[in-house]
């Protein structure tokens, strides 16, 4: 069982960034600074060696690990063009502060200029270099963190309320809509497949969980958030958001003719809110909670997944965020991130079991990732609910988050995310673990009851009967 690891936090308030943070202006956002990659710590450090058997690891596309194999040459090059540049622009510097003292700078002239080309030259094979270093850098994924189990089977921690009894195995797409709460074939022909209504009391629970977790999450010390859902793709990259297509097919709703895109999760927006900034040292841990809009694609799904409310295209879901100042602090503050969400699901009274992820179950900016999937009688199956991930510096190093310590000397925070509450899926498993059929009635968890004015069961939606039969 993992054990809960507590830290003195203070409260936050909005107040958290240091004095001399950078504010971009709107226009200023369409290109973010280029990343601050680690070529040392990664390639000579690391190793190319290791970072392609992560990459193996995490079952990367081929084509990508042929990529990788080019890092140490790639590197050496740029540190060559460096090399070359540097030597090039002394050169000039040297010529140029000789011509000055001169008595005859004609006889320099001709030194001078062959000086100064050889400069931009060097110039210009430096940035090549950088480029093409820096786009295989892009390429190279987090490392994958010493207690990520071993292999591709997943390490089940724990099963939270484990003697939880049913009585039905009904699905939660049939007990939604023989209710009334649930309309997806409305929704079929408004928005498409992967779409629906929430009626009545559906729609009543979607705003008392997240009430509720909001209220649990600021009283554990979280500062809500409410972000933007429109981002910039650049943002969406630099956060490391590439979720794997199936068959080439896109899994981001990007906007036609604009550089943006629909967030597929609130982690995008408040990660970078944070971007360019420098945090204050005494403002650490910085820890935020958000609520919004999350847009997936899903390209690809099949299945029952895609039935009813497990696997949609537009749904709620709140997000924790947090960014510290050390590998260590950031070790601690998942193991309190995941302990927030143990104590969710054990409020809601649903059975689940919590994972220690494979590596192949990392994306991209994750070192390690914790997952609890709840058991739906529906479904048979278990099925996640909520995600949480340490992430390091990987996305603080292209969103130039820092956090300023005493000595001004400036360190790139450590960034994790983490669902506080899926909220459809969640809706999903309340409605397959607690229906009734002889009452046909859903019990309302008592944790959500306060929030739906006392309302302790959920039966059929005689309001929502409104339309003529034809």
């Amino acid at each position: 069982m993992l054990r809960r690891i507590t830290r003195a936090v203070p409260r936050v308030n909005a107040r958290l960034f240091s004095s001399t943070s950078v504010s971009l202006q709107a226009d200023e956002w369409k290109n973010l600074k280029a990343p601050k990659h680690d070529y040392k710590g990664k390639i000579t450090g690391i190793g190319q060696e290791t970072i392609i058997r992560e990459a193996i690891q995490r079952q990367l596309p081929e084509d990508t690990i042929s990529q990788l194999e080019r890092l140490e040459s790639a590197y050496q090059q740029y540190r060559e063009c460096t090399q070359k540049y540097d030597e090039a622009r002394h050169k000039q510097r040297k010529v140029s502060d000789a011509i000055k003292v001169a008595t005859d700078k004609k006889a320099l002239a001709q030194e001078a200029s062959e000086a100064k080309k050889l400069m931009k030259a060097m110039d210009l094979n430096q940035r090549e270099a950088i480029a093409t270093l820096n786009s295989l850098m892009e390429l190279v994924p987090n490392v994958i963190h010493s207690t990520v189990p071993q292999g591709d089977d997943v390490e089940v921690l724990e099963i939270l309320n484990p003697d939880r009894q049913y009585k039905s195995d009904v699905g939660h797409y049939e007990i939604g809509h023989s209710l009334n709460l649930l309309d997806t074939k409305t929704s079929a022909n408004t928005s498409g497949y992967g779409w629906y209504y929430l009626l009545g009391q559906g729609a009543q629970l979607e705003q008392a969980l997240v009430a509720y977790v909001l209220d649990k999450a600021r009283v554990s010390g979280w500062m809500t958030v409410a972000p933007p859902t429109i981002i910039r793709k650049s943002v969406a990259h630099a956060c490391g958001f590439k979720p794997r297509d199936v068959g080439g097919e896109k899994q981001i709703y990007a906007i036609e003719d604009q550089d943006h895109c629909l967030a597929g999760t609130a982690e995008i927006p408040l990660a970078a809110w944070a971007a360019d900034k420098s945090f204050k040292y005494t403002s650490d841990p910085v820890k935020v909670s958000g609520v919004s809009r999350s847009y997936r694609a899903e390209a690809g799904a099949r299945g029952a997944d895609t039935k009813g409310l497990y696997r949609v295209h537009e749904f709620t879901k709140v997000e924790l965020f947090a960014w510290t100042i050390s590998p260590e602090s950031a070790d601690a503050i998942l193991e309190d991130m995941l302990a927030f969400q143990k104590s969710v699901v054990v409020d809601l009274g649903l059975k689940a079991r919590v994972l220690n992820m494979p590596a192949f179950e990392l994306g991209y900016p994750a070192a390690k990732k914790y997952d609890i999937e709840a058991w739906l009688p529906g479904r048979g199956d278990w099925g996640e609910i909520t995600s949480t991930s340490n992430c390091l510096d990987y996305q603080s190093r292209r969103l130039h988050t820092t956090f300023k310590l005493r000595d001004a000397k400036k360190v790139y925070a450590q960034t994790l995310n983490g669902t506080a509450l899926a909220v459809p899926r969640v809706i999903a498993a309340i409605c397959e673990s607690n229906y009734d059929p002889e009452t046909k009635t859903i019990a309302v968890p008592e944790v959500l009851q306060k929030y739906m004015g006392g309302v302790t069961s959920i039966g059929a939606q005689d309001n929502c009967d409104v339309f003529a039969t034809t």
